[in-house]
């Protein structure tokens, strides 16, 4: 079985027929450099990925941050607020770094998920649920999200 790579282009720079079949035709907008890197073909399979671990660690980060916030009117803790706020930050400053395919992006995710699972994980042992278990919940289910594989896209000969 061979292993085709799917790759599509921000500008699609070929004409196409409309339905009523008239020819439209899409160029690059005359303000935009030719040598740009938003330009570039990028395998499809590796931008659709990125996407979608990036969207899952930006609502996590405003989850962890809202549930921060939670956990404080709950228990009256300024520190709880604080640190929901600070880790929710991290959590969004490294889906928006693996949206730009920066490298420490999805480190820096895996960090903050696999801390903040140990840590609510102890909590919830020592008797504190609410808002941990969520957060706890989240968590875990963020850093699988991370660490797990990409997936290739074949296509079919058929």
């Amino acid at each position: 079985m061979n292993d085709h790579r799917r790759t599509r282009s921000l500008w699609n720079l070929e004409d196409q027929e409309t339905p009523l079949g008239h020819a439209k035709s899409r160029s690059r907008p005359e303000n935009v450099a030719h040598t740009s890197n938003v330009l570039q073909t990028v395998p499809y399979d590796a931008r659709m990925n990125s996407s979608t671990v990036s969207s899952v660690m930006i609502g996590y980060g405003a989850l962890v941050a809202l549930f921060g916030v939670i956990g404080a009117i709950t228990s009256g803790s300024a520190i709880s607020a604080i640190t929901g706020v600070i880790f929710g930050a991290l959590g969004i400053l490294s889906g928006v770094a693996i949206r730009r395919g920066v490298g420490w992006g999805k480190l820096l995710g895996i960090a903050v998920t696999a801390f903040l699972t140990l840590f609510f994980f102890s909590r919830l042992v020592q008797g504190s649920v609410f808002p941990g278990v969520v957060v706890l919940i989240l968590s875990a289910l963020a850093f699988v999200v991370l660490v797990m594989p990409r997936r290739k896209l074949e296509r079919s000969n058929g």
